[in-house]
């Protein structure tokens, strides 16, 4: 049971594709002596956070956060990051 792992899958066809998000993490949940992680992204166009990817071995969570997900910057974040940067040098 240690081993137990869920995986979202979008299509078994598109091994090769990739998820395109602005934003993907791993996050943790359970407790000390038996973390459970799972990978928090938002797809590109949604306004909404999705959870998956998720396993008991951070391994495997991290294998499928380098497969499964292509983090893309979209003009908004890249002025919002630009904006940010400068507000800091000045202040």
């Amino acid at each position: 049971m240690d081993n137990l792992a869920t995986v979202v899958v979008n299509d078994s066809n598109s091994k090769d594709i990739k998820i395109k998000v602005t934003s993907a993490e791993i996050v943790v949940h359970g407790s000390v002596d038996k973390p459970y992680y799972e990978i928090k992204y938002r797809e590109i166009g949604s306004s909404e956070y999705h959870v998956g990817y998720s396993s008991y071995d951070l391994n495997n969570v991290f294998e499928w956060l380098k497969e499964c997900f292509e983090i893309v910057n979209t003009d908004g974040q890249q002025n919002s990051r630009f904006l940010h940067n400068l507000f800091r040098i000045l202040f």
